[in-house]
């Protein structure tokens, strides 16, 4: 697997540690704070090599305030946004999470998740040609899975296949009743122009497409199915140069995310 699809997984996993309840806090590195900020209460959590410190925070400000303070204070302190609330700085990942919350003053709450990423070795650790049997759902054929691990609240996993992104979603979307899953959520599929080292010298533009899939069962589990597909994902060596199609490496590469929380 090559380091830029690693991306999928590591921001999926924060979505592991979140979904389950759980709030993270900055214990190893410095976050800034509102000043009126007062601490709620604070947590260690992990998912494998995935280790997170989560906390939750008092605040009068409103959401879009707590958001403005952030986007600014966090790249004055040395981070790095990468998308909205999700910042990363000296190998660690920052997520600011406004909750809609309201304690007994009338004052909000937000949380803060601050987690050490894992590198590819230790990611990969688990990886099996063949993947472990789930009781709680089913399986990709043929798929490779890259790790299972207890989460929290239940079980991540993620699997790879060659497939393509729409064989991925009608499958899980038919074989998953089998198991007692309502399907509750989906979002639009969305496809853009992927881009990372070498794919500039294909000869056909490598393109991505993601979704998630979100199914209820019996008003208490729940199984989210986060699915990233990149076509043309093994650029050329370096120094290698475009002599046919074959030579392009034309592939798919699917990548699927559980998050299964009982």
């Amino acid at each position: 697997m090559r380091i830029f699809r690693l991306k999928p997984i590591i921001l999926g996993l924060i979505f592991a540690v979140c979904s389950g309840g759980y709030f993270l806090g900055a214990a190893e590195i410095n976050i800034p704070l509102p000043a009126d900020a007062v601490k709620i209460s604070e947590k260690d959590i992990g998912t494998g090599p995935f280790k997170s410190t989560v906390e939750i925070y008092q605040s009068y400000l409103p959401q879009n305030k707590i958001n403005a303070f952030y986007k600014k204070e966090m790249p004055r302190a040395g981070w790095t946004q990468d998308k909205n609330g999700i910042f990363m700085k000296d190998g660690y990942l920052g997520v600011i999470s406004p909750s809609i919350l309201k304690g007994k003053t009338g004052s909000g709450q937000f949380l803060i998740t601050t987690s050490k990423i894992p590198d590819s070795d230790q990611i990969l650790a688990a990886r099996k040609a063949k993947p472990d049997k789930l009781k709680f759902m089913p399986v990709y054929p043929g798929s490779i899975q890259n790790f299972l691990w207890d989460s929290p609240m239940g079980v991540s996993g993620s699997y790879e296949t060659e497939s393509n992104i729409q064989d991925v979603i009608f499958f899980y979307k038919t074989n998953m009743l089998n198991y007692g899953w309502n399907l509750y959520s989906e979002v639009p599929l969305k496809e853009e122009v992927a881009s990372y080292p070498g794919s500039d010298k294909l000869a056909t533009p490598p393109t991505a497409s993601s979704t998630t899939l979100r199914f209820h069962r019996k008003g208490r589990e729940s199984c989210v199915i986060m699915i990233n597909s990149v076509s043309n994902t093994e650029p050329l060596l370096p120094g290698e140069k475009i002599v046919d199609a074959k030579n392009a490496n034309l592939l798919t590469k699917t990548t699927i995310l559980v998050v299964y929380n009982d």
